[in-house]
C-alpha cells in the first residue's frame, strides 16, 4: 500500500517550507510535491529534493495561471508514475500582504497583487488540482485564510471601540483576500460535498515569520504567537485526524474553531 501524498503551496519559506521539511520526515515517507513560485531560488528547498527521493520541487505560481496548468500535469504524471491513486492533500499555504498603511496608501499594484495571490490562485489551483484530488481516497484541501479574514473578528472593535488598535485600518488587500478564501472555502466545500471531500479554511497563527512578524511594526503587543516549525508540526497532527465531518470548517492550527 503507498504512503499519503501531499502538496504544499508557498513552500519556498516560512510555514509551506516548515511543513515540506516535516513531512519529509514523517513516518511511512510520503510522496510530497513542494510548489513555489521560483523554486531555483531557494537552496533549502533544492537541499529538501536531493536528500529526500519522495520529495518533489514544483514551479507553481499563484499569478500565472499557465504554470498551475503545468504544476497540475507534472504532478498528475509523478503520481502514476509512483503508483499513486491520486493526491490526498492539497494544503494551499501561498500568499503575499502589503505594508500595514491605510487603504489609501496602498499602491494600485499592490491591491492587484495580493488579490491575485491570495484569493484568485487558490481558485486556479482548486480547478486544476480538483481532478487529482478526486481519484484520492483522502479527498482533503486546506485553504490558508487567517484571523484576519475573519468578518466577526474584524468587525469587533466597530461594536467595541475599545478594542480597537491601529492595525484595524490597514492591510485592507490583505484582510478582504483572505475573507475571500474563507467564502471560496465555504463554496468549494459545498460543491464537492458530495464526492466526499474534506475543505477547510485554516488559521495557522500569528507566526515568527517575514509576514506574522510585521505587525509589531504598529502594535509592540502583537508579537508573534508562535513558531513556523510549532504551528507546521500541530497541522500535520491536525490533518492526519480530519473526516469529512470536519468538510467547510474554519479551524485554527490547534484544531479550535474560528467564527467566519
Amino acid at each position: 500500500m503507498k504512503g499519503k501524498s501531499y502538496l504544499v503551496t508557498g513552500a519556498s519559506r516560512g510555514v509551506g517550507l516548515c511543513l515540506v521539511q516535516q513531512l519529509a520526515q514523517k513516518e511511512g515517507k510520503p510522496l510530497v510535491f513542494a510548489a513555489a513560485r521560483s523554486p531555483e531560488k531557494y537552496a533549502e528547498l533544492q537541499d529538501l529534493e536531493k536528500e529526500h527521493k519522495q520529495v518533489h520541487v514544483v514551479r507553481l505560481d499563484l499569478t500565472d495561471v499557465e504554470t498551475i496548468k503545468a504544476a497540475a500535469g507534472e504532478v498528475n504524471q509523478i503520481l502514476m508514475t509512483k503508483g499513486h491513486d491520486g493526491l490526498d492533500f492539497l494544503i494551499q499555504d501561498a500568499g503575499t500582504s502589503e505594508d500595514l498603511v491605510p487603504p489609501l496608501d496602498t499602491p494600485d499594484d499592490m491591491l492587484k497583487l495580493v488579490f491575485t495571490t491570495n484569493a484568485v490562485g487558490p481558485i486556479w489551483v482548486y480547478k486544476y488540482f480538483r481532478p487529482l484530488v478526486q481519484r484520492s481516497q483522502l479527498k482533503t484541501m486546506v485553504f490558508f485564510a487567517s484571523n484576519f479574514g475573519s468578518l466577526t473578528l474584524a468587525s469587533e472593535p466597530l461594536r467595541n471601540p475599545e478594542k480597537s488598535t491601529p492595525l484595524d485600518a490597514t492591510q485592507i488587500a490583505y484582510k478582504a483576500s483572505k475573507a475571500a478564501v474563507n467564502m471560496e472555502t465555504i463554496i468549494i466545500a459545498r460543491d464537492a460535498r458530495d464526492e466526499g471531500f474534506t475543505v477547510i479554511s485554516m488559521h495557522p497563527g500569528v507566526a515568527d515569520t517575514d509576514m506574522g512578524s510585521r505587525p509589531q511594526e504598529v502594535v509592540e503587543e502583537m508579537k508573534p504567537e508562535v513558531s513556523p516549525e510549532e504551528t507546521a508540526r500541530l497541522q500535520i497532527q491536525l490533518y492526519d485526524k480530519l473526516t469529512t465531518e470536519d468538510n467547510g470548517k474554519f479551524l485554527d492550527y490547534k484544531g479550535n474553531k474560528l467564527p467566519w
